[in-house]
């Protein structure tokens, strides 16, 4: 049998835009509306990197989890009714899959990223 010489992390964020705002659509607030929820901030750093402040990352180690967090973020966005839909989002979800590859060593121990979908 071969041995595995690639380690894999899946990481998740889901935000939402509403009336221009960014929000965290998978940190628990509880029954707090949206417009009181921390904002995300968007900075960019000399290199022309985007920044978001207030935006959490979470690890799925599963098919399972990874669709849970879909649905979490998907059930926590701002829905409202307008005359032409009765459950309106009124925002734009942006749900993101960032996939990192690192090399395994001899000890098992996992290296520095090697790949990512994203620029560190």
């Amino acid at each position: 049998r071969a041995r595995e010489t690639k380690s894999y992390t899946i990481l998740l964020s889901c935000m939402e835009v509403y009336n221009e705002s960014g929000y965290d659509l998978l940190c628990q607030q509880g029954p707090t509306p949206i417009e009181e929820w921390p904002k995300i901030i968007v900075s960019e750093d000399v290199q022309g990197n985007l920044h978001l402040k207030n935006l959490s990352v979470h690890e799925a180690r599963s098919e399972a989890e990874a669709l849970d967090m879909l649905f979490l973020g998907n059930a926590n966005r701002a829905v409202s009714a307008t005359p032409a839909n009765q459950a309106s989002s009124r925002s734009h979800c942006i749900f993101t899959i960032q996939l990192e590859q690192r090399d395994l060593l001899a000890s098992g121990e996992a290296s520095h990223v090697m790949r990512s979908s994203k620029p560190p």
